[in-house]
């Protein structure tokens, strides 16, 4: 046996009585729910660290009575746990066979309106950095039940024999396939024309419905069922991917937040629509540097490959929407309801055409029906859980508005880039 002296037990008169415990044991049991004795040995009392330390009122392992108090290392804990948690929902959210490069827009709640109407929008969405290419929508027809029967005009057969169509089909309906055309260069990597809103509607409605041969292309973010021509449909509640409205592109085009205000041209300038150069002419075919004309190679007059200038973007972070295709989106005309909102310029836009297409003129209207080499569009969606979960806790260290993110979606997996 060895002899230790409690200082905590002295007598009336301050003396001191020794106590002789077992070699080894430091602490006298637990007495019911008195608070835990504190050590007996002579001298300076052991220091626990960690979460076991319970001068420090950290979480302490072993029963319920000694894991009550929480400090601001529990608390990041904590929110790390909470992340993976969101991180682990996502993983079933529905990705597509094809990439998006997707742009965050944020600042919601902007009230600020350009001078064409638009730009309120209330929450966070994202937003495709690039308009839709040939390649992801000929991944789009050999993955759905639409471009294998050859149903609802996916694919446009009239321009089939159009040069500056680069999507080629072969076999019979039911075993449809589609490729590239060959012997343009780049031709995966430009934006996909000759397609009608509808068209864009259903690649819309399968990418938010699994991306797959078994997606469907009739309901989802809109409610077609069957229609290819005639009044455009409404956007639906819960949709995930979608054609952007018109305040979704105006803001996602123009708005500049830290000024809440709007730039007159999508590339973050009131002055030079391009920025870079000199803004297009009718029949300009060169690709320099130093302009935003466009060529399809081997046709006299085109569209680039879609992020080609890359150093013009718009406020956040998307290329091309000064020109390079009329772009879509999902905003009805209220005296037409087969007619759409059309934004951007295109190739074959003139200057005077170009400086029309900006913040302050009321975007036109096009019919849903029609295709043609200078229109496309681009994709909108909402964000994912967990970039939503991000969000909130940036918001928490003051962050809420950071608008820098922006995320990769693809079959195999999902990169969140800061």
């Amino acid at each position: 046996m060895s002899t230790y002296v409690d200082f905590n037990n002295m007598d009336d008169g301050g003396e001191e009585r020794p106590r002789a415990v077992g070699f080894g044991r430091t602490r006298e049991p637990m007495m019911g729910k008195k608070k835990r004795p504190e050590y007996r040995r002579s001298g300076s009392a052991p220091q626990n660290s960690g979460f076991c330390r319970r001068s420090n009122k950290k979480w302490t392992w072993g029963t319920g009575r000694s894991a009550r108090m929480l400090d601001a290392r529990g608390r990041g804990t904590a929110s790390c746990i909470a992340l993976l948690f969101a991180l682990a929902a996502s993983a079933a959210w529905a990705e597509p066979v094809v990439t998006l490069d997707l742009g965050l827009v944020g600042n919601p709640g902007n009230t600020k309106k350009a001078g064409n109407g638009y730009g309120t929008v209330a929450s966070y969405f994202q937003m495709a950095k690039t308009e839709t290419t040939n390649a992801q929508y000929v991944a789009f027809l050999n993955n759905s039940v639409a471009g294998r029967d050859g149903l609802y005009g996916v694919y446009s057969a009239s321009n089939s024999g159009n040069a500056a169509y680069l999507i080629q089909r072969n076999g019979n309906p039911g075993s449809y396939s589609y490729q590239l055309k060959s012997g343009v260069a780049d031709a995966g990597s430009k934006p996909v024309n000759f397609v009608s809103w509808f068209s864009a509607a259903r690649f819309a409605n399968w990418l938010s419905n699994g991306a797959d041969i078994n997606a469907n292309t009739e309901t989802g973010s809109y409610t077609l069922s069957g229609t290819a021509s005639g009044p455009l449909v409404p956007r639906n509640s819960g949709a995930i991917y979608y054609l952007p409205n018109a305040d979704e592109w105006t803001k996602a085009a123009y708005y500049n937040a830290t000024a809440d205000s709007y730039y007159r041209f999508a590339s973050i300038s009131s002055t030079n629509a391009a920025l870079n150069g000199t803004l297009p002419t009718a029949g300009n075919s060169s690709t320099s540097s130093t302009t935003f004309a466009a060529t399809w190679n081997a046709v006299s007059v085109g569209v680039t490959p879609t992020g080609y200038f890359s150093t013009v973007t718009s406020p956040y972070g998307m290329y091309d929407m000064v020109g390079n295709v009329n772009e879509m989106t999902d905003t009805i005309n209220s005296s037409n309801t087969s007619q759409y909102a059309l934004f951007s310029g295109s190739y074959a836009s003139t200057q005077v055409q170009i400086e029309m297409f900006d913040s302050l003129t009321a975007p036109s209207f096009a019919n849903g029906i029609t295709e043609n080499a200078p229109r496309g569009f681009r994709i909108a969606a909402v964000p994912e859980p967990s970039t939503l979960a991000m969000l909130g806790m940036a918001g928490a260290v003051g962050l809420a508005g950071w608008s820098g993110w922006s995320r990769r979606r693809n079959w195999g997996g999902s990169m969140l880039a800061c």
